[in-house]
C-alpha cells in the first residue's frame, strides 16, 4: 500500500523536529531528566496527513496498568484499523517500559480478524516538556527504533474517535 511511504515520511520528518535535547533548567522544549511512571498516564498521539493519505497513532495509558493502541492508517482506496489492548509497567530505576499484548483486532476495509498474541515488548522511554508542562513521549526500542507520541487531552481524544468509525473494532 502506498499509504505506508507518507506515514513514514511524515514520521521522520517528525522526529527530525523533535530531536533535540537540553537541560531541565531551561525554558522551551527539553527531554526530562528522570521519568516517573505518573508521567505517562493519559492519552498520547501522533496525526499525519499528506495528500489523500491519513495516519492516526494513539495509545491510551492508565494508572490501573491497563494501555490502548489505536492504528489507523487511510488513503482514497485502502483503510486499516487496529485496535491493541496490553498491560503495561514501567520500571523506573531502569526507565524501562514493558508492554504485554493480550489482544489484537485488525480490520482492513471491510475485513475484520482478532488475535490473542500474549507477546511482549519494552523501549526506553523520555518525556519530551515545554515550558515545565509535559508535551510529548518517545518510546526507542532495542534497535534503535522510535516512536514519538504527543499528550493530548481525553476531550481530543472523545472528539477524534467520534469522528472516526471505529465499527468492528469494540
Amino acid at each position: 500500500m502506498r499509504i505506508y511511504r507518507y506515514i513514514i515520511a511524515g514520521l521522520i520528518a517528525l522526529g527530525l523536529l523533535l530531536n533535540v535535547g537540553a537541560t531541565e533548567e531551561q525554558e522551551g522544549f527539553y527531554y526530562k531528566e528522570k521519568v516517573t511512571q505518573s508521567d505517562l498516564y493519559g492519552v498520547w498521539a501522533v496525526a499525519v496527513e499528506e495528500g489523500d493519505a491519513s495516519l492516526l497513532n494513539m495509545s491510551i495509558l492508565q494508572k490501573n496498568g491497563e494501555g490502548l493502541d489505536i492504528y489507523i492508517l487511510k488513503d482514497r482506496v485502502d483503510s486499516f484499523k487496529l485496535r491493541q489492548h496490553y498491560r503495561w509497567e514501567f520500571l523506573e530505576e531502569k526507565q524501562l517500559y514493558i508492554q504485554h499484548i493480550w489482544k489484537i483486532t485488525i480490520q482492513t476495509n471491510e475485513d475484520i480478524e482478532e488475535e490473542f498474541p500474549d507477546s511482549s515488548g519494552s523501549a526506553k522511554v523520555k518525556i519530551m516538556m515545554l515550558d515545565h508542562d509535559i508535551a510529548g513521549l518517545v518510546f526507542e526500542d532495542d534497535s534503535g527504533e522510535s516512536t514519538t507520541l504527543l499528550k493530548i487531552s481525553p476531550e481530543s481524544m472523545r472528539d477524534i474517535l467520534q469522528k472516526i468509525d471505529m465499527k468492528g473494532l469494540e
